[in-house]
C-alpha cells in the first residue's frame, strides 16, 4: 500500500520518487529483533551457546553501509522519475550460514540449541533479493559480504 502511495503520489505531482525494498538490513548499534542481533546479544552473554528456532530460512543480509550507499547513488544519479529498487546483497542464507560466520569469526564452535517456543508455525523459506535492477540502472553493487559484517560487530560488540 505504501509503494502505491507513493506512485499515485508521483503520477499527481511529477515529483521524482523512489521505493526502496529493504532486506535484512544488520549492523552496529542495530536494535531491530531479527537473527543477527540476536545471536549478538545471546554470545554476549554465553560465548559457546545460542538459543534459536528455525534454522532453514534463508535471507539475505546487507550491511547498514551497504544499504545507506544504495539510498545515496539513488538520490544522487539519474534513473527512472519513479521506481521501485531491491536494496539487499542478492545473495541467501540460512541460519545455518550465519552460525558459521559467527564461528569462523570468533574462532570456535557455538552450540546451537533449538527451542519449540522459539520455531514459526509459519514460515517463508527463503527471501532474497533480486537487485538486477539498481545494477542496472545506476551501477550499485554491495561493497561489504555477511562475514565482513559479522566481523566488525564481533570487534564491537563481543570483543570489546
Amino acid at each position: 500500500m505504501g509503494e502505491d502511495l507513493v506512485r499515485l503520489f508521483f503520477l499527481e505531482s511529477g515529483v521524482p520518487s523512489i521505493v526502496c525494498r529493504f532486506f535484512n538490513v544488520f549492523g552496529p548499534n542495530d536494535t531491530n529483533p531479527h537473527l543477527i542481533p540476536e545471536i549478538v546479544s545471546q554470545l554476549q552473554k554465553d560465548q559457546n551457546t545460542v538459543r534459536l528456532g528455525n534454522m532453514e530460512p534463508v535471507r539475505d543480509y546487507i550491511h547498514v553501509d551497504d544499504m545507506r550507499d544504495a539510498i545515496l547513488a539513488l538520490s544522487n544519479q539519474n534513473h527512472e522519475p519513479y521506481g521501485v529498487f531491491n536494496i539487499g546483497s542478492g545473495n541467501g542464507y540460512s541460519v545455518t550460514d550465519v552460525i558459521t560466520a559467527f564461528e569462523q569469526t570468533v574462532g570456535h564452535s557455538i552450540k546451537i540449541v533449538q527451542e519449540a517456543d522459539r520455531i514459526r508455525k509459519v514460515e517463508r523459506h527463503s527471501l532474497v533479493s533480486n537487485i538486477a535492477k539498481i545494477q542496472k540502472e545506476i551501477g550499485w553493487i554491495p561493497a561489504l559480504t555477511l562475514s565482513h559484517g559479522i566481523v566488525q560487530l564481533a570487534k564491537n560488540r563481543l570483543c570489546g
